[in-house]
């Protein structure tokens, strides 16, 4: 009889922890983002990034990504995206762990100095447009961008970056490859 009344104990002590554990993870881990509280999110970081640098020309998630049980937003502020240096920070918010403020800034291209070698690795917009200007083969489209004061358009072809500088009246075409090597360079 004591047998079967412990292991009675045993089975009821088993089913409430069970139904502890079940609910302690419940509670702890956070529900999915609607849409709606999404955008709403998405809003605030923004408007919070501006308000931080509001001398930057371009604030923008661009990536978003849920690790264990928080929201991780990775924001991009530049400036200067149309001159011949423009820089860029990284901005990483985490919700709800630490309540959308922002950890430190992730410089990722804060000088003018990229690529003037002309060995770098380009990942990044405003990178293919310093090293259009940079690198040692460039220097007659630099000359153009700063007499002409030339504007940059940018777009990325498969592993090619393209980066046409136009002034009013001509253009200049220079196409690097992301490994930073000159595929060419075109005046139009």
């Amino acid at each position: 009889m004591d047998a079967d009344r412990m292991l009675i104990i045993g089975i009821i002590i088993s089913i409430f922890l069970i139904i502890g554990i079940v609910f302690y993870i419940n509670i702890s881990t956070p529900k999915g983002l609607s849409d709606i509280e999404r955008e709403k999110l998405e809003k605030v970081i923004v408007e919070d990034a501006s308000q931080r640098y509001p001398d930057a020309d371009i604030v923008e998630i661009i990536d978003r990504k849920r690790i264990n049980n928080t929201y991780e937003f990775k924001v991009r502020v530049t400036w200067n995206y149309t001159s011949i240096c423009p820089i860029r920070y990284h901005l990483y918010y985490y919700y709800p762990s630490q309540h959308l403020v922002p950890k430190l800034p992730e410089k990722i291209l804060s000088n003018c100095d990229f690529c003037k070698e002309g060995n770098c690795i380009i990942a990044f917009e405003e990178e293919a447009i310093q090293a259009s200007v940079n690198m040692p083969e460039c220097k007659k489209v630099r000359e153009f961008v700063e007499e002409k004061n030339a504007l940059p358009e940018v777009k990325k072809v498969g592993n090619l970056w393209v980066v046409k500088w136009s002034s009013v009246d001509e253009s200049y075409v220079v196409t690097i490859s992301e490994d930073g090597k000159l595929k060419g360079i075109e005046k139009i």
